[in-house]
């Protein structure tokens, strides 16, 4: 396909989106009216903030990416590790290495100032919670920062995406600007496009210049080929100005192509909700954008009446009463204003008084408020803090009523975020040479591996199974002394375990089912031998009483007597 085609297609993309986009415009200018607009082209430092007059939509996004990056992505917990798909597979003391090595790798990885991880990712859940979309583009570390791993969030208003047949957005098209200096810099002398060539010979190295990334999965994929074809997506970059292929060098001095590819989508899209007919998500700000803009109108009107009750207009019978010299009344403290009563003594100037009834818009707001609030999952957190008398079972079923209000939110940016940047990550750590080497048996299991997470809403989600458990063990209790046997209903360790895991114990406090049979094997042998200590003084009176009376002890180790 030529890059005018590619270009056309991508153009057709921006014209059916452009409702979302009106939505999104909307949206941002009365919750998030410094980020970057969708519809507008304004020059850099304008003011965007003329719809927003109260702030609690945008406190609102601020603390529900905070919530966010404490259930999915914490900056000082380890919110997943790696396991073999294969729970047998994780017997073998290989493979657990491996995984626990690749684990750290990846913590290391974020954990590098360079990397921008865990800035990133918040600004990825503030998009969520205002636009219902976001997308973090993950790539390799530019070598002269070092080897690891480089993140961005790359604004929604300039990615247009289409989705696979499972409804997982596969498409990406990305328009970024850079200046010609940059694109120089970027792709280099030989592959950087004309125009960026062209500005440079005219002496405009920082004039911008705007280009197309498009990547698209690979429908005819060839794993042995040696060009692109291998890669299960293929790449494109295009110059807007010039509408031509920037060309793609596989390898120093190799042939320029058209494009490239990747193993793994380097951009990952997701959503926060989404209806069966729609691509795009829609987040916490959208769905209350109608209490939004009326609770910005209410706080706009109460502002200006509150104006005028401390200013009010004055109300005159006469035209001709013009105050002072100027024309007006003299209000200032001490001011006078000669010949402005009547012959009673009465004013002949009275202030406007609108007979607002402030505490019931109050009241208006607040209500629109608390909506806002709860749209963003902020109620179902303060609870705990605007509360603190409840009980510790009080407390706990909070905890249960929240992992289940928050499961399906958190289960898709797991699925649909978290596991396809990890997917990502450990493709362009292969790619590095930088992971530990797969053991055989692993390598016969194909490297098949799952993700396990425990982050905080992991345990909010298990929280309904540990409550279960301990409601179970309250109910055995009274069985138990009817029927001892009764305990044996449930695996008490295991249960201990899981309960010890869903609550955030460290790992390696928690003994493994083999440590625990040991811990067993030595407890029992331990307390033989003080039962062995603690008959041994009535033994060896029992052997003196035996050979007095002319018995001996068998000594031929069939433990038995002799005459």
């Amino acid at each position: 396909m030529s890059a005018a085609l590619m270009i056309a297609e991508w153009e057709n993309l921006v014209g059916k989106r452009y409702n979302w986009d009106s939505f999104w415009q909307d949206t941002k200018d009365v919750v998030w009216p410094h980020d970057q607009d969708f519809l507008i082209d304004r020059t850099p430092g304008e003011r965007k903030a003329q719809r927003q007059f109260d702030m609690t939509g945008a406190l609102a996004v601020e603390k529900f990416g905070a919530v966010f990056e404490s259930l999915l992505t914490p900056r000082q917990q380890r919110f997943h590790i790696l396991k073999a798909s294969d729970p047998n597979l994780m017997k073998d003391r290989a493979v657990a290495t491996f995984f626990e090595e690749k684990t750290n790798l990846l913590f290391q990885m974020r954990n590098n100032a360079a990397s921008a991880f865990y800035d990133q990712a918040h600004e990825g859940w503030k998009s969520l919670a205002a636009y219902g979309n976001q997308c973090l583009n993950v790539e390799k570390l530019a070598p002269r920062y070092g080897v690891g791993l480089s993140y961005r969030q790359v604004h929604i208003s300039a990615v247009w995406v289409e989705t696979n047949p499972r409804g997982l957005i596969e498409t990406i098209f990305f328009k970024f600007k850079i200046s010609a200096h940059a694109a120089i810099e970027k792709w280099g002398l030989k592959r950087a496009p004309k125009a960026a060539h062209d500005l440079i010979s005219r002496h405009k190295p920082w004039d911008e210049l705007e280009f197309l990334h498009v990547v698209k999965p690979n429908m005819k994929q060839k794993p042995d080929a040696i060009g692109p074809e291998r890669h299960r997506f293929l790449s494109w970059e295009i110059s807007l100005k010039d509408k031509e292929y920037i060309p793609w060098e596989p390898f120093p001095g190799g042939p320029l192509l058209d494009g490239g590819g990747y193993h793994t989508l380097p951009y990952i899209y997701s959503r926060f909700s989404t209806n069966a007919m729609e691509k795009h998500g829609r987040g916490p700000a959208m769905i209350v954008l109608a209490d939004n803009s009326q609770l910005q109108d209410m706080e706009r009107s109460s502002t200006l009446a509150t104006q005028v009750a401390a200013e009010p207009p004055s109300l005159t019978m006469d035209d001709d009463l013009l105050g002072d010299a100027t024309g007006e009344l003299d209000l200032r403290p001490s001011g006078m204003n000669p010949g402005w009563l009547d012959e009673q003594g009465n004013p002949k100037v009275k202030p406007y008084v609108s007979g607002m009834n402030y505490q019931m818009t109050e009241d208006a707001k607040e209500k629109k408020r608390e909506i806002i609030r709860d749209a963003h999952f902020l109620t179902l957190f303060q609870i705990l803090v605007d509360t603190p008398e409840m009980t510790a079972t009080e407390a706990l079923l909070r905890a249960q009523e929240k992992g289940m209000l928050i499961a399906p939110t958190v289960g898709r940016q797991q699925g649909e975020s978290l596991g396809r940047v990890i997917d990502r990550e450990l493709d362009l750590i292969d790619e590095l040479g930088t992971g530990p080497e797969m053991p055989p048996l692993l390598i016969e299991a194909e490297g098949d591996y799952e993700v396990e997470y425990s982050s905080q809403a992991t345990r909010l989600q298990r929280e309904e199974e540990v409550q279960g458990i301990n409601a179970t063990i309250v109910d055995m209790a009274p069985m138990a002394q009817i029927d001892p046997n009764v305990t044996r209903v449930m695996r008490i360790p295991e249960a201990a375990r899981f309960i010890a895991k869903a609550r955030g114990v460290p790992a390696h406090l928690i003994l493994s089912a083999e440590e625990f049979d040991e811990e067993i094997a030595i407890a029992a042998e331990q307390a033989a031998q003080a039962e062995l200590i603690e008959a041994a003084p009535g033994l060896a009176s029992a052997a003196k009483d035996l050979d007095a009376a002319g018995i001996q002890l068998d000594e031929t180790g069939g433990g038995g007597l002799a005459a």
